[in-house]
């Protein structure tokens, strides 16, 4: 299909056409023709590079190696590659880049948390589905002809104004010819996510809050910390975890690894409440970042608990300062209740 410089070239071709003949001016005719000669060049130059282009090209993922620290700095990187022995045909990669940021709550942020990990592993990609001429406008990097076994990245910055989870969104890379006249869609590049989290540093002492509840009483759901014998449900795996675990049942059911978790009573537990009212929301955040990473160093499990009613307890154990920090970076401010209309 034309691009928006074929589109140009097509109409201009068109009305020489026209021109000449209504004017019996042969030269336009004949630059009519050549230009309709180079759509022509250029439409058979993409149905031959399409397919192979499609099946030679694999996209590599480059995201920063720890969650972006909220003002700091990020960059996804995309690795196109060519994987077959051939030279491929110039690419264009939609653009700009498209963020979206989203506020899943304390335990929906936790659910991203694989997907995110993914650091420099190379991902499968689809057809896409858009099949719209592509415009000048919607063209973010011009990739050159990639050669056999070769690569080039594109960069795209992370917005780091705001807390969350932020995702790049696909983007459709496009096979075209030298001169950029005919283009088709080949691949489709995957979606990234980067949690943009709160920072930590010291915001002075703090009030701690004892969470009301430890190793001797009341209900222990929710209370404990892993790697005890009492048992807990069921959990995706992860690599490092004991095979002898391995839920068997539930990989016949769903066909995803499961494995039985335990847990232990926590020794001390402090409650660390966010007033997630719109205007407190950030300084509560901040302080319970400052806070809640003090007492993990120092032992002490973390109870955080909104306004809202959530709740997410966090065990002191590796790994445990990255959970607190994305749980808090998902936190979204409490919506105003509705009005309601007085009776009559």
């Amino acid at each position: 299909m034309p691009s928006g410089r074929g589109l140009v070239l097509a109409a201009a071709a068109l009305v020489l056409a026209v021109s000449g003949l209504a004017l019996g001016v042969e030269e336009f005719v004949l630059l009519a023709l050549a230009a309709f000669a180079l759509l022509a060049w250029g439409a058979a130059v993409v149905l031959v590079q399409v397919r192979w282009t499609a099946a030679s090209l694999a996209i590599d993922v480059d995201r920063p190696r720890s969650d972006v620290v909220v003002g700091g700095h990020g960059v996804v990187r995309l690795i196109v590659h060519s994987t077959g022995r051939g030279t491929l045909t110039p690419l264009v990669v939609e653009g700009p880049a498209r963020w979206e940021v989203s506020h899943a709550g304390l335990h929906g942020a936790l659910g991203a948390r694989r997907v995110a990990l993914v650091t420099g592993a190379r991902v499968q990609t689809v057809a896409p589905r858009r099949r719209a001429p592509l415009r000048g406008r919607q063209v973010g990097w011009r990739l050159a002809a990639l050669g056999p076994d070769t690569a080039v990245g594109v960069e795209a910055e992370v917005p780091t104004s705001q807390r969350g989870l932020w995702t790049l969104e696909s983007s459709t890379v496009w096979c075209t010819d030298p001169l950029g006249l005919v283009s088709w869609p080949v691949v489709s590049t995957p979606r990234v996510h980067v949690f943009v989290v709160p920072d930590s540093s010291r915001t002075g002492a703090e009030r701690l809050v004892p969470a009301g509840r430890s190793s001797g009483g009341g209900d222990a759901e929710g209370w404990a910390a892993p790697g005890g014998d009492e048992f807990a449900g069921l959990r995706p795996y992860v690599a490092g975890d004991r095979l002898s675990r391995l839920h068997w049942p539930a990989l016949a059911r769903s066909g995803e690894l499961m494995v039985r978790d335990f847990v232990e009573p926590m020794a001390q537990l402090v409650e660390v409440p966010i007033d997630d009212r719109p205007a407190e929301i950030e300084t509560s955040i901040r302080r319970a970042a400052s806070l809640g990473v003090s007492l993990l160093e120092r032992g002490a499990g973390v109870l955080l608990s909104t306004g809202g009613g959530e709740r997410l307890v966090v065990s002191p154990a590796p790994g445990a300062t990255t959970t607190l920090l994305r749980a808090l970076a998902t936190v979204a401010p409490a919506t105003a209740p509705k009005a309601t209309a007085p009776s009559p």
